[in-house]
């Protein structure tokens, strides 16, 4: 609607104005190519609106003629006045029509095949230009890769039109190999040749010495061209389409295959021993592909079966004879060739040892023997020609030994001889000085211990026991054995002491004594000093002997003695008698006193006091110095001790007879 209005209103400005202004007139002639397209229109200075005579009213217009055309534009300012009236003719030329054809008539190439293709055009003349560069008409392709496209440009009276052609490139035939014997027999007609494989889109051909003899289809499974005779045979692939070929792997060289000539001279050794192995061998033989050897009786082959050269063994059962041989191939044998060989017994052998396993250090003897006569031996190791030899081996030896016969054969035999070190016995006593008053006592520190390990000497008893209470004091040499799991023995010695009895000496101690003395050291009655003393009134921490302790009656007091050297103890004992003079009751009182607690630091507790029988109650140093004395007395008392001097003291209880009889107290801080 909006362009006819338009067209409308320039159309009665064009009536109201027309003659009013002097126009603005164009004439243009152009031409284009069939199909082809242009832009066509006018804009003068001024210009407001425009009308074209295909109805548009834009400035320009893109137009695409079949045939000769004219167009024409009016074209009006703001007045609105008519300022240009233009006209513009196209004239339109034909295109030619372009396409390729290729010499072949397809579009398919072989690999690194060549292929002509044409241009062709409904018109003359026309110029061309392919995409490969090319300007003529004609070009030859050789495409590498597959599919290609190849265009051309066809141009006729400067009007163009494109032609495209798409090549492929036909796959070879895949390569199988040729099949088929290398050589036949004389007589026969040849061999069998085929092909190990085909594609069902190719035929193959068979070529004899460079020239093609036979073809066949392929199935897509093995083929068979026929039976053929000498010769050089190859085989090629083609394609069906195109024709495009490949050789096939393979090349088959065919030729005839007479028998084997006969075999020359054997050489080897005409006369052997029983158990030696031995080489015979011949020279190639003509047309041989393997060699048949045939031996004497107990006689084997252990290298070489089916070469020229073979290695034999002639075991103990072997006897004389041919040993022959003769060529073998497909076609059959060859004539046999022989050599007749002397096989000469070997003396039997028989070795013993006397002892096959040893301890280190003993010796054995070995003998060979043989029932065959006029042997002589030789023995391994430098040990002679006798058949019988003692030896002293250190490790553990394998021993040979030769008989040889008359007839220059020979046997070797063999025996090791097994030798074990003797054990490591070592001997670390774990007590090796021993006292007189010691009983029955197990000796121990042999190594390796356990079965098979014993104890020896004038003073073991019983393979592993001393007795020292026995045994007269001296030094003994003491032996341990160990035999081990072979019956080897070793042993190791240590010196055993035996101490004498040394008994101290405990004098009499003179009297009289009471109850009352003061307590007095008992060392001055012994020698040597430094032992220790027992018994009742004794302290065991020192030397100290308290009458009033021990109390009274006769007392055995004990002086035991250990040598600082040997460690052996000794123990003398002597008799002491302490007063008896009306001390039964106030034993006896004294005995139900508990003094707690002691020791002490500070206060001392006497509980149970009979205060009939107890009068005075006194406190003594060992020097016999009374520190305190009171005569107040009560069943249960308590002593203050805190500001003595650490150490021993007697606590006395006297009686109404003046008796007194006495107890230890200790004062500690």
């Amino acid at each position: 609607m909006k362009k006819h209005f338009l067209s409308f209103v320039c159309f009665t400005l064009l009536l109201m104005c027309m003659g009013l202004s002097k126009l603005h007139a164009v004439t243009v002639y152009d031409t284009i190519c069939k199909n082809d397209s242009i832009t066509i229109g006018s804009l003068p200075s001024g210009a407001a609106c425009q009308l074209w005579n295909t109805g548009a009213t834009t400035p320009q217009i893109t137009i695409a003629p079949l045939v000769n055309t004219t167009y024409s534009v009016t074209v009006w300012n703001n007045v609105p006045a008519i300022i240009a009236q233009d006209t513009f003719h196209i004239a339109v030329k034909p295109k030619p029509s372009v396409w390729i054809t290729s010499q072949s008539g397809n579009n398919v190439v072989c690999v690194n095949g060549n292929l002509q293709l044409t241009a062709n055009a409904d018109v003359n003349p026309v110029s061309y230009l392919w995409s490969t560069g090319a300007t003529t008409q004609q070009i030859t392709i050789s495409p590498t890769s597959s599919p290609t496209v190849y265009s051309v440009i066809g141009t006729y009276n400067g009007c163009s039109n494109t032609a495209s052609f798409t090549v492929y490139i036909q796959i070879p035939p895949m390569a199988y190999s040729i099949t088929g014997d290398s050589t036949y027999c004389t007589g026969q007609a040849g061999v069998s040749v085929g092909l190990n494989g085909s594609e069902s889109d190719c035929w193959y051909k068979l070529y004899q010495n460079g020239m093609g003899i036979a073809n066949v289809n392929g199935t897509g499974y093995s083929l068979i061209f026929g039976t053929y005779p000498t010769g050089t045979y190859t085989i090629k692939g083609f394609k069906t389409l195109l024709g495009c070929d490949a050789p096939m792997n393979g090349t088959l060289h065919v030729t005839t295959l007479p028998l084997p000539q006969a075999a020359g001279t054997i050489t080897g050794p005409t006369t052997v021993c029983q158990n030696t192995i031995m080489t015979y061998s011949i020279t190639a033989i003509p047309y041989a592909s393997s060699y048949d050897w045939s031996l004497p009786t107990g006689a084997t082959i252990t290298l070489g079966q089916g070469t020229p050269s073979i290695t034999v063994d002639f075991g103990p059962t072997s006897i004389s004879g041919d040993i022959k041989v003769r060529g073998h191939n497909a076609c059959g044998d060859g004539a046999f060739t022989a050599i007749f060989v002397t096989v000469h017994p070997t003396p039997d052998l028989t070795v013993i040892a006397s002892h096959t396993s040893i301890c280190a250090g003993l010796n054995t003897t070995l003998t060979a023997t043989t029932t065959s006569s006029g042997c002589t031996f030789l023995w391994s190791n430098s040990l002679g020609t006798a058949n019988s030899v003692t030896i002293y081996p250190d490790t553990t030896t394998t021993y040979a030994v030769t008989v040889t016969a008359p007839n220059g054969c020979s046997s070797i035999g063999y025996i090791t001889i097994n030798v074990h070190p003797l054990p490591k016995v070592t001997l670390h006593l774990a007590q090796n000085s021993f006292c007189p008053d010691q009983g029955p006592t197990r000796l121990l520190g042999g190594f390796p211990a356990g079965v098979g390990g014993f104890y020896s000497g004038t003073c073991v008893h019983a393979g592993d026991t001393v007795v020292p209470s026995s045994t007269a004091p001296s030094t003994y040499i003491i032996t341990y054995t160990y035999t081990d799991m072979y019956g080897c023995s070793a042993d190791a010695t240590e010196l055993a002491v035996f101490n004498a009895a040394t008994p101290p000496i405990f004098l009499n101690i003179n009297g009289p004594i009471y109850i009352n003395t003061p307590p007095f050291d008992l060392k001055i009655y012994t020698q040597p000093y430094g032992g220790t003393f027992s018994g009742p009134g004794v302290d065991s921490t020192n030397s100290m002997f308290y009458p009033a302790e021990a109390g009274y009656g006769t007392h055995q007091l004990f002086y035991t003695y250990t040598h600082p050297v040997t460690g052996c103890t000794a123990q003398q004992s002597q008799y002491i008698s302490i007063g008896t003079l009306g001390v039964h009751e106030l034993s006896v009182a004294i005995g139900h006193i508990r003094i707690f607690p002691n020791p002490t630091a500070n206060l001392l507790n006497l509980h149970g006091i009979d205060t009939k029988e107890i009068q005075n109650i006194r406190i003594m140093n060992l020097f016999g110095e009374v520190l305190l004395t009171t005569g107040t007395i009560t069943t249960n008392m308590q002593l203050n001790l805190s500001l003595y001097v650490p150490g021993t003291y007697l606590i006395c209880f006297t009686n109404a007879d003046g008796l007194s009889k006495g107890k230890r107290i200790v004062k500690i801080n």
